[in-house]
């Protein structure tokens, strides 16, 4: 029997999604003009080359101005779109609002309260995989692919919206919270919003059952509604059924916070900016431009990043509720922190898999997500409440949140990466 074949890659990276391009493409950066090579080890075909179509893909990504670091120093530009010379394929958002389905609540985040231009940049999938897939092949010498065999509940569309809908509102993406989960409409170009639905396996069966028409009544109906009305601290019900005195006690507690909720959220729409913070009115749905698809939705974090000289780095290592559009982000900063620690190595004259690497890896990412996960997790969780003293504490948090600056400006600041 021959030997073993020697190994001949440096670093071995398996799956070429977007994070396993990134990550190939910011090594081959970082290896320039050394022997060491990066092995792609792709289970999927090949992307096909890009071709933008009228309408935007089905899948998109609201990537945080970190994200967007990371993958200028992978070779792309900042804004991902250079190498096709599109720019009106993307849509800079500068406030995020999210209100609650059952409250009076709403948080409106702003980037200028961060000195930063945007929150984020909503683009493409197949324009982002294809353009790191352009930069492995062309400008990467020192990266190997190596095809292999290839390798399923949130509902995903694309609509138009009118085009009267008012300018300011374009750079905004919306989040209206339910209990089975956010339903969300992200600005990608023109009058194009890509549509995320997390629901039910059961409503999400109806929802894609549904005619064209049927479909964007029911989305309008969801989406339209601003801020409602805060319910009963104890169910009406339940408070006709106590005794005189806490009958009493129990509606006047409930009248008192319920004062409360209301004049907060009243108190964000006159203290703040009309132009910035107050309530923004989401855009209807006018046409529904393409089909409906769906994915399982699933929550997983290994419990060690690292294994001998292997380090999980995006989906492979942890996978997140889409509530708040981390998954993505999450996995370019693993490519960061993977890059910047390889970076070190080299410096240093350290092998690439030396063991306090990896832990200083998986340490400092197994801090990071479980606290944005922990995080959207509990979001997920507050948000499954339908009625009584849970709303009502949630939309009073909520509130408060869009009224303390300093509280406000540190989850967007979390949010963009930073």
């Amino acid at each position: 029997m021959p030997p073993p074949a020697p190994f001949t890659h440096s670093v071995l990276v398996v799956g070429s999604g977007t994070v396993g391009l990134a990550l190939a493409a910011r090594l081959s950066r970082i290896f320039a003009g050394s022997p060491l090579k990066v092995g792609l080890i792709d289970p999927a075909p090949a992307p096909k080359p890009y071709a933008p179509s009228p309408t935007p893909d089905l899948r998109t990504y609201a990537l945080s101005p970190s994200s967007l670091s990371t993958l200028s120093a992978a070779g792309l530009p900042s804004a991902c779109l250079p190498p096709f010379d599109l720019p009106s394929r993307s849509t800079a958002y500068a406030g995020m609002q999210v209100w609650d389905s059952g409250s009076p609540a709403f948080v409106k985040f702003q980037a200028e309260d961060i000195g930063l231009p945007s929150l984020g940049t909503i683009v493409e999938d197949s324009l982002v995989t294809s353009a790191l897939y352009e930069t492995v092949l062309k400008t990467s010498p020192n990266v190997d692919l190596l095809h292999g065999q290839p390798m399923s509940a949130a509902l995903i569309t694309t609509i138009k919206v009118p085009a009267s809908f008012p300018e300011r509102g374009r750079k905004v993406a919306f989040q209206r919270m339910f209990p089975a989960g956010p339903l969300a409409l992200l600005p990608v170009f023109g009058d194009y919003y890509s549509v995320v639905w997390s629901t039910t396996p059961k409503h999400f069966d109806e929802l894609r059952a549904l005619d064209p028409a049927a479909f964007l009544d029911a989305l309008n109906a969801a989406i339209s509604p601003g801020p409602a009305l805060p319910p009963d601290l104890v169910p009406p019900h339940v408070s006709a059924s106590l005794p005189g005195p806490l009958r009493g006690l129990s509606v006047g507690a409930s009248e008192l916070l319920k004062m409360a909720a209301s004049g907060l959220s009243l108190a964000a729409m006159n203290e703040l900016d009309p132009s910035a913070g107050s309530f923004l009115s989401p855009p209807a749905a006018a046409e529904l431009a393409g089909p409906r698809v769906g994915f399982d939705l699933k929550v997983q974090n290994a419990s060690s990043y690292v294994s001998g000289r292997v380090a999980l780095v995006g989906d492979a290592a942890h996978s997140v509720h889409p509530m708040a559009g981390q998954g993505l982000n999450l996995g370019l900063g693993d490519v960061e922190c993977v890059s910047r620690l390889v970076e070190e190595a080299l410096a240093t004259g350290m092998d690439l898999g030396d063991p306090y690497l990896l832990a200083r890896y998986d340490a400092e990412r197994q801090k990071h997500v479980r606290l944005v996960a922990g995080g959207i997790h509990a979001l997920h969780g507050a948000f499954g409440v339908e009625a009584g003293a849970g709303v009502l504490f949630r939309s009073l948090g909520m509130s408060a949140v869009n009224l303390v600056g300093p509280v406000k400006r540190r989850i967007a600041r979390v949010a963009a990466g930073l």
